[in-house]
């Protein structure tokens, strides 16, 4: 008979095993020897400004070179698009070599014109957000976060909508909270509430993509179309919440913030919301890319450890990045397979090695709060074990019909439709990683934004995506 204390599954340390850490490194030292960071001058600018002024010329090659429909990575795709794709993984490159990739100080608070601005030109505010206490995190977050000696830090957050977070607003929050108790019970009755299905009680918790080592929540961030535009469209959604998570950082630089402290504010921040009044039902995590990831682990924290991931509102995942490992690298994989019709830097530069080791740290990246689509199969026994997903919260999960990390997402949607999961899953045609992010993906965007706002209200949208 199994001992009803022994750990579950994903209980396990899943620290790195010698062995691993070995592989890891080599991998990243490999990576880094094709594919240098240049930190220091005069490397730095004898590497970069070359590189700067090759620009011009690159840029008319990929026009002429885009000119004719069949020419393009995918026919469908206009000329300004099949340029800007290019244009997209030219410039990652280039900011992540010379070790510029734009990193926000989580540690500041916007003066009171840059509030101003905020308010002005995007309807925003900032919110400091105060971090868990790491005795109050359950298993095992607070044995990863000890042993990476990670402690719950205050963070920055950007609302947008009404203004949730006023004491006031606080108030009413919590009388209506009351109220739709009352009222629900109502109806369990069988009386008529005459609520309209369509009020306006929830809120999205929304974390940002950037690979966890750059980008922000800023609204003037590319990722921060997804929570400025479902406000716009959603007629259930009262306001958005991007949390500054903290980023981290790897060998060649100094190394900071690695698991679990992006997932310690992402905790903080739904609790946050819980103290405003929120409760789990109301509450919908959004992710993109990176912050996919981080959704899904925010998600197995409140299934596994708090027991309510069933009772939240939705989990939106949008291309989310969910195979952190190589598992599902190959000759014939969506890596591969899709590297002309995304911007990804994938397997030709070092970058990917970079951010996963810097994010890892300690912790393999097979963990299934990790990679949650990671394949147990070849891995060394006892490192790893198929992520499950019994007890999860309906979910929405987007992928681009052509991106990279497309194999991966299938996969999280066979281990989500085997374990019961309500899930509604799409891949957008002819759309590459994250193009919720991306400027040149209209018309197709604001459409699958809209799309996800309809899932958002409580639309059944099943008959559309079969």
């Amino acid at each position: 008979m199994d001992d009803p204390n022994s750990p579950r599954p994903t209980e396990h340390s899943h620290l790195l095993t010698p062995s691993e850490q070995q592989r890891i490194t080599q991998t990243l030292h490999a990576q880094l020897a094709k594919y240098p960071i240049y930190q220091r001058q005069p490397r730095r600018a004898l590497w970069t400004v070359p590189h700067l002024l090759s620009l011009p010329a690159l840029y008319v090659y990929w026009l002429i070179s885009s000119l004719l429909p069949s020419w393009r990575p995918v026919p469908s795709w206009p000329l300004f698009r099949a340029v800007n794709v290019k244009f997209i993984r030219w410039a990652t490159n280039t900011f992540f070599r010379s070790n510029r990739l734009p990193r926000p100080d989580t540690t500041r608070e916007p003066s009171e014109g840059q509030k101003e601005e905020l308010k002005s030109r995007w309807g925003a505010r900032f919110a400091w957000i105060e971090g868990v206490d790491v005795r109050e995190v359950g298993e095992p977050v607070r044995g990863w976060a000890e042993a990476a000696k990670v402690e719950g830090r205050r963070v920055g957050g950007y609302w947008v909508g009404e203004e949730v977070e006023r004491p006031e607003v606080v108030q009413r929050s919590r009388a209506r909270g009351a109220d739709r108790a009352a009222l629900r019970a109502l109806e369990e009755r069988g009386g008529q509430s005459g609520q309209s299905q369509q009020a306006k009680n929830k809120v999205m918790l929304f974390v940002h993509g950037g690979s966890y080592v750059t980008g922000g929540a800023h609204p003037s961030e590319f990722t921060s179309f997804t929570p400025l535009s479902s406000v716009r469209y959603s007629h259930t959604l009262r306001a958005a919440l991007s949390v500054e998570y903290r980023l981290s950082s790897g060998f060649p630089n100094t190394a900071e913030n690695p698991f679990p402290a992006a997932l310690l504010d992402a905790i903080s921040a739904f609790r946050y919301l819980v103290a405003l009044g929120f409760g789990p039902g109301d509450i919908i995590v959004t992710g993109d890319s990176a912050g996919g990831n981080l959704a899904l682990a925010l998600v197995r924290y409140l299934v596994e450890v708090e027991g309510i991931g069933s009772e939240l509102g939705g989990l939106l995942l949008l291309s989310p990045w969910c195979d952190l490992s190589d598992s599902h690298e190959g000759p014939e994989g969506s890596v591969v397979r899709n590297y002309d019709t995304d911007y990804l830097l994938g397997l030709k530069a070092s970058m990917g090695a970079y951010c996963v080791h810097a994010f890892c740290g300690s912790v393999s990246p097979r963990n299934p709060w990790i990679s949650p689509s990671a394949k147990a199969a070849g891995a060394v026994p006892g490192e790893a074990e198929e992520a499950y997903f019994h007890g999860w919260p309906r979910t929405l999960l987007i992928p681009g019909e052509t991106e990279m990390i497309l194999d991966e997402q299938r996969t999280l949607r066979a281990r989500m439709e085997r374990d019961g999961v309500l899930l509604t899953y799409k891949e957008w045609e002819g759309a590459p990683h994250d193009m919720f992010a991306m400027w040149f993906m209209e018309p197709e965007r604001t459409e699958a934004i809209k799309f996800a706002c309809r899932w958002i209200d409580g639309e059944d949208l099943q008959h559309e995506v079969q």
